[in-house]
């Protein structure tokens, strides 16, 4: 039991030689958590009562980064090589695949507008795309931030954290950024 009931799932062999297992996850509308792993052409469901469902993403050829869920409950994946997001049914199946013409995808999110919202930690940016795969905006962070985690809270903010620049930042609805310094 780790904390307030909740238990541990063994997800079973996640990594291949040289790996570090699971990467990033997402738990959807109906409690599900999407799992991606590391190194692997593969994402795993989780559902609340433990069962799990293994998906291999080999239409890309490259190991998903961030995941994020639709209202849907649709999984959508960060694939890096080529820089790609890949959307899955909540049964696993393939929906579709949009190119992002930016560098380096990294940490996604949907927000309330299903707008999609990725990190670019090489470049420093943050892109938003609709579900079509248009570009719509982007933020830039600083080319010395390195933003990698992302999400949205309950009134629909965008939180960045950037890893290189040691900072958090909240993105607004006009793009401004204002940046949080690291506690001390």
């Amino acid at each position: 039991v780790l904390w307030g009931g909740a238990t541990t799932i063994h997800l079973g062999e996640t990594t291949g030689a040289g790996d570090d297992g699971v990467g990033f996850a997402a738990v959807g509308p109906f409690g599900d958590t999407w799992v991606t792993c590391d190194g692997i052409d593969e994402a795993i469901r989780v559902s609340p009562g433990g069962s799990t469902l293994r998906v291999r993403i080999t239409a890309i050829g490259s190991s998903p980064r961030g995941v994020a869920i639709d209202r849907l409950g649709n999984p959508w994946f960060v694939v890096s090589n080529p820089p790609t997001l890949l959307q899955l049914s909540y049964s696993g199946h393939y929906l579709t695949d949009l190119t992002v013409d930016l560098l380096d995808p990294y940490g996604v999110v949907i927000d309330a507008q299903d707008r999609i919202w990725l990190t670019h930690p090489s470049l420093g940016k943050v892109s938003v795309w609709d579900q079509e795969g248009t570009h719509l905006a982007e933020a830039n962070m600083g080319a010395t931030s390195g933003p990698e985690g992302i999400s949205v809270d309950g009134d629909g903010d965008i939180w960045v954290a950037c890893a290189t620049g040691g900072e958090v930042a909240e993105i607004d609805h006009d793009f401004t950024i204002p940046i949080l310094p690291r506690p001390h």
